[in-house]
Order: C-alpha cells, then structure tokens, then sequence
C-alpha cells in the first residue's frame, strides 16, 4: 500500500493525546460524607470493572477516531500492476487550432495544454522515448524527441491554421512504431473530434479534456460583390455575412471595411443569439488594385474577427462569336459601343485556336459541324472557367447540336417544331436579371413568340435552371453549371423566320448580362489549408515566365496544373492569413488574399460526460478529470484502489460510537 499524500502520517503522534488523557486524569477525588456507608457497601463489584470496560472502549474509540481521519487524509492506494506513463515509449498530442485560443478557468487554452505536457514530461523516465505532436505532423515531428528536446519544442509551439480531425491524429499515432502510451490534450470540437475514432488505438490512451469558460464568438464568415462587374470611380456594395455563434444576443456590434489600408465603411448592427445575417459595406472604388480588410472587435476567439479580401478591377471582357456562314450582327451591335467589352467575330473555319482561352464567354453561333478537335478545345475552356452560349441550328441539324449537348452531359433535342409557340414565363430570379426589372413581367401573358425550336425532355433530373420557358413549359433558354464554367443553351436560331426574341426589348438585357456575368472575376479570398488552386487573370498567359507568389515573409513558386495557364497550385504551403502579391517574372500580376477557415467558429465541444460516457466500457482508455489539476490526474494512473471514503464512512461511525460511550459512562 501507498500514500498519496504521505506527509499526513506524522500525525499519527496525535494518538498519544487520549492515552496520556485517559493514564494521567487531573481530576482530584471529592469527598462526600454520608451517615451511613451500608448502602455502598452493597454495591456490586462489576459494575467497577464495567466502568473500567467502558473506559478502555472509549480510549480505543478515540485511538481509532484519530487514525481513520488521519489515514483518510493521507489516502492510501493499492499500486496498479502497470503503470502507462514510467517506462514507456510516449506520444503527446497538443490540439494546437484557434478554437484553443479560448479561455480556460486557469488561462489560455493552449498554454494550459503546454504546461500540462510539460508536467506529463516531469513523470516521465529520462530514457523514454517521445513524440510530440500537434496539427502540424510535419516531418519534424516524426522524429522522436528527448524529454530536454521535447521541453523546448512544447514552448515554441503557437496557434496555427490547421484543422485536423482526431482520426487523421490517431492514424499518425498508429504509424508511430513501438509506441506505449498516448496523451490527448484538446478541447474535443464536435467539428473534428468524432468518438467511436478512439476505438482506433488499442493501447494505453489518456485523454485530457479542456472545457472552455467562454464559448461565445461572433464570426466574418464571408463576402461578396452584389454587382459582379466594377469600374473605377463607382460606388459599389459588398455584400458581408456574419454569425453569432453564442446564446447571448450581440448589441451595437461595430463592422469595419478597410481598403488600402484606408476605412471606407463602418457601420453597427446587432445579432441576436445563433443568427447569421448580411451587411453592405457601401464604398467608392478609386484604385485599380485593391486589398480590403473587413474586421470586428470580439474576444476571446480572434482567428475569424477579420475577413482579408484582395480584387483587381477588369479592364474588359473579352466574347467570342464564332459563326457558321454569317455572323448575327443583332449580337454585335449590342456590344460595337461598349468600352469594357471586346467583341469579336470569327468563322469557324478559320479559327485561331490560340484565341480561345484568352476569352470570358464564346458564343456558338449556329454552327452546322462540330468537330472532335474543335469540341475537345471548347470543352477545356469552359473547363477551366470559360463561359459558352450555345444557339443551334436548326436546319435539319439535329445531330450535330445533340453531338454538343452530349460533350457536356446534358439532354439531347427530342424534335423540331415548327409550329408557332409564345414564350410566357421569365425567371427574374436569374443572376442575369438581378436587379434589371423594376415591375414584376409575370403578369403578362406572352412575352414574344417563337417557332422552329427544338423540345427538350422536361422529365430528366438535371442541374439546368430555365431561364425562358414557353406556354407548354418547355425551355427556350436556360443555363447550367459545368465544372467551373457556365454554359446557356437556345433551343432555337435567331435567325428562323417568326423568332419575335431579336426585336423584343428583353433581347438586349438578356444578352448583355449573360456577357457581364461571364467577367471571369477572380476570387475576392481564398481558404487555407484547402490545397489551393490560385486563378490568375486571362492576361498571364506567358509560358517562359516563372509565378511567384510573395508577401513580407515568404516568396513561393507555383506550379502549373497540368499545362492550365490559368491556375496555379500552392497546396498548404501558404500558413498565415493576410494579403499576397501575384509576380510574374518581375510584374506584379494581381493580388490575392487568404483567410482562416471557419470551420471551428462554432464552439462546440464535446462534454466531460459524453465522453466519460462513451468511453465508460473501454479499459484501454483513461480520462483524466478536468476539475482536478494534472498532477492529481498523473497520481490517480498509478492507484488501483482507494480506501479514503472507506476511512471516512469509519470516521464517522467512531464518532458516533464515542458519543454514545460518553452518555453511558455519565449514567
């Protein structure tokens, strides 16, 4: 048997305390005269020495008393067999995220998990071998350290951007050879810790939870532009969205738009518990290049307070008609007068491939053949990002437009009509009609009539939205998402004869925005850690140069994917969030901006009873408490029995054993 708290024995001297009470009794003997002494002669002689009896019992009692109450204090345990943290070969993981930026009832999360792995270090044989991990595992960490190198590692260790889930943890652990014992120190997000992976290690596991004080967090979650297309000198509206993740409603909350290093907006709004809403942060565009920053003031959670956003404003959209026989000049007279648009014209006999990816949007004006290789190069244009308007033809061309349709995986034409149809509905919801039409256009009947169109079958599930759709409900133009282009398809020419759309007032804002909405706009932010792929602007297309991307700390080159000019892959190696310059060779092509991910805005961790829970059933697991400090918790792995309650619960009833001797005696 051992003592925990062993000191306490000493005073096991305070046992003499009644034996010196009961042998050297002080009280002087009174004397009492009585007439006669017959009657105390007749008392029996046992009930002196039942006297005596009760006496010793009462000296033991106390004897007792004082020992149990002693040896409770100093709590005695019966040593365990093994004991997973001496000898052994030792992982300690540290959950290094920003949700352990919260705080804890001694402090900051992650110093108390630091100093917590430096007490788990003080137990440790100085032989043991010992890893120490965190979200990082790097190949620094898959080496193992001395407990001299381990303590200087855990003091380095910061906040970093990472998210890991506890099964990639655990799979690190496993491919760690001969390992022993494993410490878990982590707040345990529900966002990445899911339990039944615990199961995964079958050898000694020690989990210590931190509980969180204060899981209130209000977050910048995103933006965007409500117009997608900005020019210089225009007052424009970012469209921002925030959430209160807390119980507690947010009051006077004040949001703050920085561009270029100059506040442009700020406003106060406020949230109520658990809601997410959207701000405008109204400003006027006056720089070419721009970085902004959108941030609020909220403790103790930091990481998602600022929202880094980085655009370049576009000097032009570039549309490609390619046409059969004979351009369609209704489409190029929209665009002859406009300054941000560059339109041009080419037959598709003589097209100039090279021209194709330089392009916003190409428009596929009635061609009547469509060759494998002409396909194979549209079809990698919209895959990268490229925007396509399909018209078909509709002389007796069928199977060239289905050989179109069906590049794309999208429903073949059933038929030609000839037969006159009226167009009756028009999708206002449409990103090309937001924010055109002041009155509501359902109330008309018929918008313009058509004929010579093809039918599509409305019954197959597909991801096309109608944008036009005719009295019987088929489509007459609609548009898709395909990897990361758009694609609208016509289901008629507009050069058919009775095809009322080229001299309808919609002809011209329908054309017009599908041509603005095809900008090609690059992202305002990117995520890290999300093995990123940068876009670069349709004006960095030079093969002999080398990208870089840079900032005050870090210069990285990033590599093509697969021959695409127009992406760049950086994967993880970009860790802190913050604005970074796009350089090819010594020009600076655009900007760029990376942000936390907000996976972990939402506090929300798994409690000390659902995992006690959980894990109640597994022998290979110990939880540590969370209201006990780490040394209590390191003592209670080397205890397999404790008897303090026991010596208590014989404390109490010595006590009551005295009481009762002390009445009796008095009697």
């Amino acid at each position: 048997m051992e003592y925990q708290n062993p000191n306490f024995l000493y005073l096991l001297f305070a046992v003499a305390i009644p034996i010196i009470v009961h042998l050297f009794n002080l009280r002087k003997n009174k004397k009492i005269f009585f007439t006669k002494i017959k009657f105390l002669k007749e008392l029996k002689l046992e009930n002196k020495k039942r006297h005596r009896l009760k006496e010793i019992l009462l000296l033991f009692t106390r004897i007792l008393l004082i020992s149990s109450i002693i040896l409770a204090f100093s709590q005695p345990y019966i040593p365990i067999d093994r004991n997973p943290n001496i000898n052994k070969d030792n992982v300690i993981y540290i959950d290094n995220s920003f949700s352990m930026e919260g705080a804890h009832k001694e402090g900051n999360m992650l110093e108390i998990a630091k100093e917590n792995s430096l007490q788990i270090l003080n137990k440790l044989d100085s032989k043991s071998e010992l890893w120490i991990l965190t979200n990082k595992l790097d190949a620094q960490e898959n080496k193992s350290k001395t407990i001299s190198e381990a303590e200087e590692y855990i003091y380095n260790i910061s906040h970093s951007s990472t998210i890991r889930n506890i099964d990639d943890i655990l799979k690190k652990i496993k491919d760690i050879s001969e390992v022993k014992t494993t410490y878990l120190i982590s707040d345990f997000q529900k966002s990445s810790s899911d339990l039944d992976n615990l199961k995964m290690i079958s050898k000694d596991l020690i989990i210590l939870p931190l509980l969180h004080t204060q899981t209130n967090n209000v977050s910048i979650d995103s933006c965007w532009f409500e117009d997608p297309i900005n020019i210089l000198n225009k007052n424009v509206k970012l469209i921002t969205s925030i959430t209160n993740h807390s119980n507690i409603d947010v009051k006077d909350l004040k949001i703050t738009l920085e561009i270029n290093n100059t506040i442009k907006s700020e406003l106060f709004t406020n949230l109520n518990s658990r809601e997410s809403k959207l701000v405008n942060l109204s400003f006027n565009i006056d720089s070419i290049h721009n970085n902004g920053i959108i941030h609020l003031k909220d403790i103790p959670f930091s990481f998602d307070n600022k929202l880094y956003l980085s655009f370049d404003l576009n000097k032009e959209i570039n549309v490609l008609q390619i046409f059969d026989s004979k351009k369609n000049m209704n489409i190029e007279n929209i665009f002859n007068n406009e300054l941000n648009i560059n339109h041009q014209s080419t037959n598709y006999y003589s097209i100039n491939y090279n021209i194709i990816k330089s392009q916003d949007i190409i428009i596929l004006n009635e061609l009547q053949e469509l060759s494998d290789g002409f396909l194979k190069e549209i079809k990698k244009f919209v895959d990268g990002g490229g925007n396509l308007c399909f018209i078909p033809d509709v002389k007796n061309n069928i199977i060239t437009n289905n050989k179109f349709l069906k590049e794309f995986k999208l429903e073949p034409f059933q038929q030609l009509n000839s037969k006159n149809v009226s167009i009756s509905n028009i999708n206002e919801e449409h990103a090309i009609f937001k924010n055109v039409f002041d009155s509501d256009l359902q109330s008309t009947s018929e918008l313009f009539k058509i004929n010579n169109y093809y039918t599509v079958n409305k019954k197959t599930e597909s991801l096309k939205e109608y944008i036009y759709t005719d009295e019987t409900g088929n489509p007459f133009l609609y548009s898709c998402k395909y990897k990361k282009g758009n694609i609208y398809v016509f289901n008629s020419s507009f050069s058919a004869q009775g095809n009322e759309f080229i001299i309808h007032p919609l002809f011209l804002p329908t054309f017009y925005n599908i041509v603005i909405f095809s900008s090609n706009n690059l992202p305002l932010f990117y995520n890290l850690n999300d093995n990123n792929e940068i876009y670069l602007p349709k004006n960095s297309q030079n093969k002999n140069h080398i990208f870089n991307i840079k900032s005050d700390e870090i210069d990285i080159i990033g590599e093509r994917k697969n021959q695409d000019l127009r992406r760049l892959v950086i994967d993880t190696r970009i860790k802190e969030a913050g604005h970074y310059k796009v350089y090819q060779g010594n020009n600076l092509i655009s900007n760029i901006s990376f942000n936390n991910s907000r996976k972990e805005s939402e506090i929300d961790q798994h409690s000390f009873s659902e995992i006690k829970q959980y894990i109640n059933s597994d022998s290979n697991i110990i939880l540590f408490s969370p209201n006990q400090n780490i040394e209590t918790n390191l003592m209670s792995l080397s205890k397999k029995q404790e008897f303090w309650k026991t010596l208590i619960y014989i404390s109490l009833f010595l006590f009551f054993l005295e009481i009762i001797l002390i009445k009796n005696l008095k009697k």
